[in-house]
């Protein structure tokens, strides 16, 4: 995903906070769509790191990480699937460490990012039925979206962190936009392709969202 030519300059840099590396020449539409992207990459690590299978080593049962548990075959090792669990190895290996905290700053910032849209969007959201197939579990849906909606700090907080007014601005806006679109959509199709089912439907779910 990151070695999409619509990444072309951007990346992971320790002098660089927001993690868009050597983004000179790089247009801030493109920068926004990598923090998206990076953003929605930590969440999906996050949720897999929150519930892992433990590793079962010499019959010993531990919670594994991820490099020991692509080395089961040499270790005698393999995952129980009968017991989930957080995994606080993965979850250090992948955001917990200094050497990652952009991804922390880029989730952050995909979560504005989606606040922001749901405050566009609450007109609509507000005059919408919620049908989960239980009653009981419609109201309660209802509910919280209508107290998320309408809480007077959300349209506040999100208009002064993120001014989405700035992008599309330029002569090439329309044809940047139809252009990162199509790199949404590659994406899910690069998701289809994933082993681990548990990744491919938090990938599925974020980048629809994203999209």
């Amino acid at each position: 995903i990151y070695s999409q030519s619509c990444f072309a300059g951007l990346g992971e840099s320790p002098s660089h906070p927001s993690g868009l590396g050597d983004s000179e020449g790089t247009c801030r539409e493109k920068q926004t769509m990598y923090r998206l992207i990076s953003g929605m990459h930590a969440s999906i690590a996050a949720h897999i790191a929150g519930e892992y299978p433990r590793e079962v080593c010499s019959g010993t049962k531990f919670p594994g990480s991820l490099h020991s548990a692509r080395r089961g075959l040499d270790n005698k090792c393999y995952l129980d699937e009968s017991y989930w669990g957080p995994n606080l190895k993965l979850f250090y290996d992948r955001l917990g460490n200094s050497d990652v905290r952009s991804r922390v700053e880029n989730l952050y910032f995909t979560y504005l990012v989606t606040l922001k849209a749901l405050v566009k969007a609450a007109p609509i959201l507000l005059s919408g039925k919620y049908k989960t197939g239980n009653a009981d579990e419609d109201a309660v849906t209802s509910l919280l979206v209508r107290d998320l909606l309408t809480n007077p700090r959300m349209k506040t907080l999100c208009s002064k962190a993120f001014d989405e007014t700035s992008l599309w601005t330029g002569t090439n806006g329309p044809t940047l936009k139809q252009e990162l679109q199509g790199h949404f959509q590659n994406i899910s199709s690069i998701i289809d392709c994933a082993a681990c089912e548990k990744c491919k439907l938090w990938g599925k779910l974020q980048i629809l969202g994203l999209g």
